[in-house]
């Protein structure tokens, strides 16, 4: 049933991803849950975190409205990039679907923030490919990589996303790779120009330092229904990857190329998701490439009774997740 209404019926679409989330949100609307605080927060997010904390409904609607935009945003980067089909918002769905399985997580965190700066510097990075001067936007998704580790101090490994995505790209000029170091490193000149001024410069930087390097601490994931819809992801994962290797086939190299920026992204994200093992919540880094892996799985050609089966599998997932973090 779903999966012919995100394959055909237009208007439909639009009323299930509009219903979806509110439904998904309706318990952190009734009870908000306190605003997440994690030792990596750099210091843009802790004085964010010190004006709202004391509102926690406020942060929770701001949460929901700027995860409704990045959905919409990010089903208009598939599309327009010809990665799906221009009808369907089922990049989209998946999306809320996955970024909204953890209570405690509906509400403004650091790392909400950088899923939303990831979905940007996604944007920016397919502009990238197949243009004779892209140096304005290697700066630009540089940049975003850069504020976004200004709020979350892991974000700085998509850093390396965007060097490996050079090869993908077979682009090899030095003057490229230099400016996408310029523009990571822009955003921290200011910083460090500011912290100088206020006799601070020391102390942050020292600050910095220790959160990137310092180990992650590596707890086990101890409530069972972590451990169930983990292992579904991870079992939808695999031959999720095979659908979107085979896609590449019936498709252009441009089609394949992005693709692989796609995959690429994915897997970087594993790094930063090492440094959230204490919080049993990793949705914010891979929602934004496996909401189109998934896409890719689900409208894959076999019998539509087992997709639909499997995307209902993972929907009651979604809703046990969301009753079993709830205080």
């Amino acid at each position: 049933m779903f999966i012919r209404i995100f394959k055909k019926h237009y208007f439909p679409q639009l009323l299930i991803i509009g219903i979806t989330p509110i439904i998904l949100w309706a318990v952190a609307f009734i009870k908000p849950p306190a605003v997440v605080v994690t030792e990596f927060d750099m210091p843009i997010y802790t004085n964010l975190y010190s004006v709202v904390k004391d509102f926690p409904l406020l942060a929770t609607s701001l949460a929901f409205v700027a995860m409704i935009l990045n959905g919409l945003f990010l089903n208009y980067i598939f599309t327009s990039n010809k990665l799906t089909q221009r009808t369907t918002y089922m990049p989209a769905f998946i999306y809320y679907l996955l970024v909204s399985s953890n209570y405690q997580f509906m509400t403004l965190s650091s790392v909400f923030f950088m899923n939303l700066f990831l979905t940007f510097a996604l944007w920016s990075f397919f502009r990238v490919y197949n243009k004779k001067d892209s140096l304005e936007e290697i700066f630009t998704t540089a940049l975003i990589i850069s504020l976004g580790s200004m709020l979350f101090a892991p974000t700085s490994f998509f850093l390396l996303w965007i060097w490996i995505g050079f090869s993908i790209y077979k682009t090899y000029s030095l003057k490229k790779w230099l400016v996408s170091l310029f523009g990571f490193i822009t955003p921290f000149i200011f910083a460090i120009v500011y912290y100088y001024l206020t006799d601070q410069v020391v102390e942050k930087m020292q600050w910095f330092v220790n959160t990137i390097f310092t180990l992650p601490h590596i707890y086990p994931i101890n409530k069972p229904i972590h451990v169930v819809y983990f292992a579904a992801l991870l079992s939808l994962l695999v031959p999720s990857m095979l659908y979107v290797r085979t896609s590449k086939q019936g498709n252009n190299i441009i089609y394949g190329k992005k693709c692989n920026i796609i995959t690429l992204l994915l897997i970087i994200s594993f790094l930063p998701m090492s440094y959230l093992m204490a919080f049993s919540e990793f949705s914010y880094c891979y929602s934004v490439s496996l909401s189109f892996i998934l896409t890719i799985f689900f409208f894959a050609k076999r019998k539509i009774l087992y997709s639909n089966i499997i995307l209902m599998l993972l929907i009651v997932l979604t809703a046990l997740k969301i009753y079993y973090t709830f205080p």
